[in-house]
């Protein structure tokens, strides 16, 4: 039996080495976090990538297992080394981590993430834009000179890289207006292949809330550069997907046609009435059908 001073003394020492030091990131832990994140089926939807990590090491971390895993994965995704879809992924594991444990996402801006970004190479910029946009508590980070740098980018960036560029800018109420200047001074080429690559995107709309936030985010700025075929385009891409038909901001995409005078009177309505859209769209149409009498 020990005497109470003995066991006071064995009481202070866990405390002193053990207990009142911050727990060392288990490796195993963050090398299971990595290879999920890792995996050819991880998921580029910040929702499902949370439905993933809440139930992992990540359910209850510590300061130092979630700085390790957010700050390595984004690290790795801003080198631009990776493919935009690999990049797709961190990023949406980032924004869930920022969605599951908000605090402690944010003590890591003002320096962690500062420092991040500033060594971010220039092949990297493309993709610090999308993550700003999509996380918009992480533009605190950007210093004056990162935002001159990123605004350089917005200016001169490959034809390649302008949708992923001008899409993230628009949203950012900084980099806003020199994203705009740069989509009008777009050669037709450049143009033709950004406004494309927003119309995919649209078309892959899953639910309603993402048709509205693409209809917005990569459309409603662009309706005046659209050209017939574009236009047409947009008819089509909601007649295949019900998300799109069926969202809020469609309905917005199509007055901006109709006001701009993308198509003709005649093609306009043809567009409406080949797909059985008149009572939905009779206000936008020329000459709306007659109504007919509701069957008895």
């Amino acid at each position: 039996m020990p005497t109470p001073e003995l066991a006071r003394a064995h009481l202070r020492n866990v405390v002193e080495h053990a207990l009142e030091r911050p727990p060392k990131v288990g490796k195993a832990a963050a090398d299971q976090l990595f290879k999920e994140v890792q995996s050819e089926y991880f998921p580029t939807d910040p929702k499902q990538a949370l439905e993933i990590l809440k139930r992992g090491p990540l359910a209850r971390p510590k300061d130092n297992l979630l700085r390790e895993f957010v700050l390595g994965i984004a690290s790795t995704a801003l080198k631009g080394e990776l493919t935009t879809q690999e990049v797709s992924k961190r990023f949406a594991a980032i924004k869930a981590v920022n969605d599951l444990h908000h605090e402690q996402f944010l003590k890591l801006i003002p320096t962690h993430f500062a420092n991040l970004f500033r060594k971010t190479p220039d092949v990297g910029f493309k993709f610090l834009l999308p993550l700003l946009a999509q996380i918009p508590e992480l533009q605190e980070a950007v210093d004056g000179g990162l935002e001159a740098k990123l605004i350089r980018c917005i200016e001169k960036c490959p034809s390649g890289d302008l949708t992923l560029v001008l899409t993230a800018a628009l949203r950012i109420g900084v980099f806003h207006d020199a994203a705009a200047i740069r989509t009008q001074t777009l050669d037709e080429e450049s143009l033709t292949s950004y406004l494309k690559s927003r119309l995919e995107l649209y078309s892959a709309a899953s639910d309603f809330a993402e048709a509205n936030r693409m209809g917005k985010n990569l459309l409603q700025s662009a309706i005046k550069s659209f050209n017939q075929p574009q236009a047409k385009k947009l008819f089509e891409i909601a007649e295949a997907n019900n998300q799109v038909f069926g969202s809020r901001v469609f309905d917005s995409l199509l007055e901006a046609i109709r006001e701009v005078n993308l198509l003709p009177p005649d093609q306009f309505d043809q567009e409406i009435e080949r797909r059985k859209w008149s009572k939905y769209y009779r206000r936008l149409m020329y000459e709306p059908p007659p109504e007919q009498p509701d069957e008895q």
